[in-house]
Order: structure tokens, then sequence, then C-alpha cells
């Protein structure tokens, strides 16, 4: 196994590297420009086997030859070998990292993330990062049939797979779901929430879909380079009667997650 990181919000740890390397006595330094396919074919098993975890962070080219004892061109080659596999890629002023989960949305009546990506066998979390009562904007109060200057109850949540930040959303609820905030805080889930205030059902009535490069927030909190692009949904959900329980607006990850829209 090859250690390269144990967290991709973190920097190469290049002493654990180097002791890693040396503790399994590989002779690297003596290795041949033309057996570059020796350290491929082991960053290749160690991310198969998710030893090395999605959206980890990989060496440049640089630390690559430098660590393995291989040429430039030979370092080059591994990268270049393991983004045309689509087991990694390459991020413009950030080197080169596991490629992310790739969840495949259906936009239908329950357009849930988390259902969707367990059937790729991907674990989804949900973590609440802001909450507030406010007087809802008037673009807000007009797509949820709300009186001016009414007061809403918006959360802020960030979304990850299998540990890798994916989506951020804000969600408005009506302010009659007091509640809703320890809820979330303590489930996780919208819709579990939704469901403990009486919400039987939950439906996705309209969704709007449209594309465009990240905001400053959205690459810190994604921690995504600006050449990322952004998948933008805004959705109204609403019970079995037709009363609207929830608009959202979420910011995705465009390389990670795609949508299907449900006829």
């Amino acid at each position: 196994m090859i250690k390269y990181l144990e967290s991709s919000s973190r920097p190469l740890d290049r002493a654990k590297y180097r002791h890693h390397i040396k503790s399994q006595n590989m002779n690297t330094r003596h290795l041949k420009t033309t057996e570059w396919r020796l350290v491929f074919s082991r960053i290749r098993d160690d991310i198969l086997s998710q030893r090395l975890q999605p959206g980890a962070s990989l060496p440049t080219i640089k630390e690559l030859s430098r660590v393995e004892g291989i040429s430039f061109h030979a370092a080059r080659s591994v990268l270049k070998k393991l983004c045309e596999r689509q087991l990694a890629e390459s991020w413009q002023g950030r080197g080169f990292r596991v490629k992310s989960p790739n969840i495949d949305v259906t936009l239908g009546q329950t357009p849930w993330f988390s259902k969707y990506a367990k059937r790729s066998g991907i674990e989804t979390t949900a973590t609440l990062i802001s909450k507030a009562r406010l007087m809802a904007p008037t673009d807000i109060s007009r797509s949820m049939n709300l009186a001016a200057r009414e007061t809403v109850l918006r959360t802020n949540l960030l979304r990850s797979a299998n540990g890798v930040p994916m989506s951020y959303t804000q969600n408005f609820f009506p302010q009659r779901f007091e509640g809703i905030f320890d809820l979330i805080e303590q489930t996780g889930s919208v819709t579990t929430s939704l469901h403990a205030l009486g919400v039987t059902k939950i439906l996705r009535t309209k969704t709007t879909i449209k594309a465009r490069p990240p905001t400053a927030t959205e690459r810190v909190i994604l921690n995504i380079p600006p050449t990322n692009w952004m998948l933008i949904t805004a959705g109204i959900n609403t019970d079995e009667e037709g009363n609207i329980v929830e608009y959202s607006i979420g910011s995705t990850r465009a390389d990670s997650i795609s949508f299907t829209v449900e006829n």
C-alpha cells in the first residue's frame, strides 16, 4: 500500500510517505524509467482497494519522481495513465487526486441524493453549517407562495459522499416547522426531519438546473479549484396536499454528480 494522504484536506505528508516506502524494503531509487508501470500498478491497486480514498491527494510529478527514483517523464506517465483509467483527476493549480465518486441522481418525484448514492455503494452524510430565522427574500417568497416579509427558516448544509464534499445547499422552510433546526442537527437528514414534523410524504414538484463556475465560497466549502464547474438546482418540495414544505437551492460538483430527468 502506498499511503499518500489520510485526508484530502491535508497536505501531502512527504516524510510519512518516504518512511512507508523504506519500510517496504523497496529499492525504488534504482527503478528504470521503463519500469514506471510498477509504480502505476501499486497506486492503481491502492485506489481500487480503497486504501487510497476518493478525493485523497496524490503526489505531484516532481514528488513522485523524487520519492520513487524515476524520471520526470516516467512520473508523468504514471499520473497520466491513472487519469486515463478514470482513477485519478488533475485539478489546475492543485495537482492530482484520487477521482471522487460518481453519482447519478434521477430528478423525479423523490430526488433523494442519499438513495441514489447508496445504490452505488456510496455512504453519504449531511452536516449543518448554519441556521437562521429571517425575512424571506422576494424571490424566495414568490417561489414558496408566501406573503411579503413573511419569516422563513433557513439551513445551510454540506453533503458529502464517502467523506468527499459534493454539494452545498440552502434549504428554506415555512415557519410552521418549528424544531426543524434541532432535528436536522440530530439526524443529518431533511427528509427524516420533515417526517418527524408530520409530513408523511414529500414530493418534488419542480426543479430548475443551470451551470456556472463556482463562487469563492463554494470553492472553499467544497475544496475545489475555480475550473470545477457547478450544477445549480432550485427545487420545490410539497406534501401530498400540495402544500410547500421546502424550497432548496443546491450547488453541486458537476464532475461528480449528474442528473437524469424522469418524464
